[in-house]
């Protein structure tokens, strides 16, 4: 998925409906289906990135490391790191690379207690439209699945989370507003009643040819400024500066918070950077 700070609020949204919803929800959910296969690049396709996240907080620095390898263009494997460079996690992707499908994925996951061990099959129909998503624990036995329906487009219009004896967590649904770049997402208790419904970018690689009031865009596609609208209802104003290889991949991308004062000046303040290294073939 190529940068984008919207793409994080509608992850946070992800998570808090998750909160709501169930809380054993954890990745499965319509978004992450929609999203799943954004490529994390916007020109030639590499064979490997090695991904350095640093955060500003209040408490300091924080800096991530992330190394993906990629098959025919599509991931293959990713390895995660913590600020001591310990590996904290791993997933391992088998991919029909002919029909651009991913068949499986095999993640270990270290936490306080050891490593979890997750393994998800993924289902087709005969049009290639994903269908069903089953989750296994480190032994291979489901303790969830997820039936998905699309539309005529492939695009999942319902996504029901089921525990192993097939009764329902609950279900999302999405309508798209496809000349909008848009879709709208609502949850559904097990029992129907809504949850909660909002609005979310469908592509954010194709955010410049849907622009935003307030947010310009570089000749590249990615975003200049921006501004987005917490919970709370306040507003924050985003600055992005980019760096870029000979193939027009994004290196680097710098995100400023923007004060602007009583007399209209800018004060920016240093809040995530994004760092990419590619090797091609």
């Amino acid at each position: 998925m190529i940068f984008n700070v919207q793409s994080f609020m509608i992850r946070l949204f992800t998570f808090c409906f998750s909160i709501l919803y169930c809380s054993v929800l954890q990745a499965q959910s319509l978004y992450s289906t929609i999203q799943r296969d954004r490529p994390e690049y916007k020109t030639v396709r590499p064979e490997k990135i090695i991904a350095t996240n640093i955060f500003y907080g209040s408490s300091g620095k924080k800096i991530e490391r992330s190394i993906m390898l990629f098959e025919a263009g599509m991931l293959a494997q990713v390895e995660r790191y913590d600020k001591d460079d310990k590996l904290i996690f791993k997933l391992t992707c088998t991919n029909d690379t002919i029909h651009r499908r991913r068949l499986s994925s095999y993640s270990e996951h270290l936490t306080s207690i050891g490593i979890n061990k997750e393994t998800t099959v993924f289902e087709y129909d005969s049009k290639g439209f994903l269908i069903k998503e089953i989750y296994q624990d480190a032994y291979r036995t489901m303790y969830q699945y997820a039936d998905i329906v699309n539309n005529e487009n492939g695009d999942p219009v319902k996504f029901t989370l089921y525990d192993k004896s097939g009764s329902p967590f609950g279900t999302e649904c999405a309508e798209y507003l496809y000349d909008q770049n848009k879709y709208v997402k609502t949850a559904y208790h097990p029992d129907g009643r809504k949850l909660l419904t909002d609005t979310a970018t469908l592509n954010f690689e194709n955010g410049s040819k849907f622009p935003k009031e307030g947010v310009t865009y570089n000749e590249h596609g990615d975003a200049l400024t921006s501004t987005t609208k917490q919970f709370n209802g306040t507003e924050v104003n985003y600055d992005y500066e980019y760096n870029y290889d000979s193939f027009g991949n994004c290196t680097e991308m710098r995100i400023f918070e923007v004060t602007i004062k009583s007399n209209g000046k800018r004060k920016r303040k240093a809040d995530r950077i994004f760092k990419k290294e590619y090797t091609y073939q």
